[in-house]
């Protein structure tokens, strides 16, 4: 394989984390069935030594599933969709993956340390601000776990930084940000790439500061500061698919999570 298994927290959490060097991993949806996308999934799941994988339709919501869920379809003998938008998952098994499939958006792992509960969320910018009275996708997935959050541990990587991503003075989800992260962005802006000269956002920071909130210790989040949208190869390369800096092409990058113990 063009890429290694890598652990956290101790080796209780083992992944993938793709880019260009693996391949598109766009999973499958029965509009749209791609066999050598899938095939790449299912290579993740197998070295993953998971029977199956599940793997959300993202959609910027604050929805949270779980394995037994209504709405789940089975994509071949193997990958697992939900039918409608969710962006993160919710897991009481060490029998199973799961799988985002981002561009840019950041990537959360959590566990609970004490059980045997962990999950994975994708956040991009509408699941960091409030919705329909839920204040971020973050705030669901601790309500799902359902666990006391002292004792959980998170890990925030996969997602473009603030180098690369930003937006227009007065766009919508600026606004947003500045509403529910008051004094968080910092006058920076954007160095790099088709949105150099916007206001700067960092996804990470954001995400950091919502689990601050939730009463997450901040020992217990890790994080890891690569763009997405401008980490180079060896060979100089660009390392990930990004939407920001393709302008909206459609590959994308695979993170697929399985917990070990």
């Amino acid at each position: 394989m063009a890429i290694e298994m890598k652990s956290l927290f101790g080796g209780k959490v083992k992944y993938f984390f793709t880019g260009v060097s693996y391949g598109d991993c766009r999973p499958p949806t029965l509009q749209c069935p791609v066999s050598d996308n899938t095939a790449r999934l299912v290579q993740l799941a197998d070295h993953l030594g998971a029977n199956e994988v599940f793997i959300p339709t993202p959609g910027a919501t604050h929805c949270v599933v779980g394995t037994n869920d209504h709405g789940l379809y089975m994509f071949g003998s193997r990958i697992i969709r939900t039918r409608d938008q969710a962006d993160a998952m919710v897991v009481g098994s060490l029998d199973c993956a799961v799988g985002i499939t981002p561009a840019d958006c950041h990537v959360v792992v959590i566990i609970d340390p004490t059980s045997l509960k962990w999950a994975l969320v994708h956040i991009g910018h509408g699941g960091l601000i409030p919705q329909g009275g839920s204040p971020s996708i973050l705030h669901q997935v601790v309500r799902e776990m359902d666990v006391p959050v002292p004792k959980l541990q998170a890990h925030i990587f996969a997602g473009i930084r603030n180098c690369c991503n930003g937006y227009c003075a007065g766009n919508s989800q600026l606004i947003s940000i500045k509403s529910a992260y008051p004094g968080l962005l910092n006058g920076k802006v954007v160095s790099k790439g088709p949105r150099m000269g916007q206001v700067a956002v960092d996804n990470l920071l954001i995400a950091q500061t919502d689990l601050s909130r939730l009463g997450l210790p901040t020992k217990a989040v890790t994080f890891d500061q690569t763009c997405t949208a401008c980490a180079l190869r060896k060979d100089r390369e660009f390392q990930y698919f990004s939407n920001v800096r393709s302008a909206g092409a459609p590959e994308r990058n695979c993170v697929m999570v399985r917990r070990i113990c």
